[in-house]
């Protein structure tokens, strides 16, 4: 009787462990699972706040506005002589004339996109400069002999500024983002620098001529010349457009989502989503056990 007394406290005692090393588990797994709630929340939250502040940076980056973007850049200190000339030349070009089958009109623009922008504006008018000294030595009679030679000599620099510039275009190639600009910026700075300074050669040889027949000519040349020097002011201040373009966003973290979000804010959203569905399906298949 004894023995049975025992056995059955014994079973008891067990059953009671048992129970008590159940209830601790049921507690145990109910806390985890409470946790993975918890975390997909908070990811849920980060991925909203996320996406709110990528939509702040857009409407607010100079990215998504043209217009403020080239206006910016035209008025940065030692850029541009006449900043109002500078946004005037670059902003008609990119909205009446489609560049690259890439990137469009009325989209996005990048650093990169406002130098070709800035480049086909001096390309342009160096190329319709080009013909006027040979049209006027078409009529020596009305020029004297300093007067020719200068215009064979801007007849020169013409084509070869035109070719220097046309190099920088084949740099940057088709489609460019900002990171081009950087890389090669050296490249950049030896070639519009020396077409910058062939169009000041022109600039002194017309100087020195006493023909009235060439005012029309130095007027046009001094133009151009603005265009060029517009475009080695956007090479020379790649760092202060870099600022203006992609400021500090609620210090270096922020930065860093806004470009994660600028790039590849679906896929991010999508990997959170994915990251939580994992999640619970790790919680299911572990309290199924």
């Amino acid at each position: 009787m004894d023995q049975s007394i025992n056995n059955g406290i014994r079973d008891n005692l067990v059953q009671q462990e048992e129970s008590s090393s159940s209830n601790t588990k049921r507690k145990l797994y109910l806390f985890l699972y409470l946790l993975l709630i918890i975390f997909t929340l908070i990811i849920v939250a980060l991925t909203l706040f996320f996406i709110m502040l990528k939509h702040d940076a857009d409407s607010k980056s100079l990215s998504a506005n043209p217009d403020e973007a080239i206006r910016a850049v035209c008025r940065l200190p030692n850029l541009s002589q006449n900043p109002h000339s500078c946004f005037n030349s670059m902003a008609t070009l990119y909205y009446t004339r489609n560049l690259s089958a890439s990137w469009t009109p009325k989209d996005k623009i990048n650093p990169s996109q406002i130098l070709i922008l800035s480049l086909y504006a001096s390309i342009n008018d160096l190329i319709n400069l080009s013909t006027a000294p040979e049209k006027m030595m078409s009529q020596p009679e009305s020029l004297d002999t300093r007067t020719v030679e200068a215009l064979k000599e801007c007849k020169e620099i013409f084509n070869y500024s035109i070719s220097q510039l046309t190099g920088s275009l084949e740099i940057l190639g088709v489609d460019p983002d900002e990171e081009i600009l950087k890389t090669k910026r050296v490249q950049l700075q030896v070639l519009v620098g020396e077409a910058m300074t062939q169009v000041v050669k022109c600039t002194f040889f017309l100087e020195k001529s006493q023909s009235r027949a060439v005012k029309e000519i130095r007027a046009r040349n001094y133009m151009a010349l603005q265009k060029v020097m517009n475009s080695r002011g956007i090479v020379e201040n790649v760092d202060k457009i870099m600022q203006e373009f992609y400021p500090g966003i609620l210090s270096t973290l922020g930065t860093l989502i806004f470009y994660i979000w600028t790039d590849n804010s679906f896929l991010f959203f999508v990997g959170c989503i994915q990251l939580v569905m994992f999640y619970q399906l790790v919680a299911r298949v572990f309290f199924s056990f």
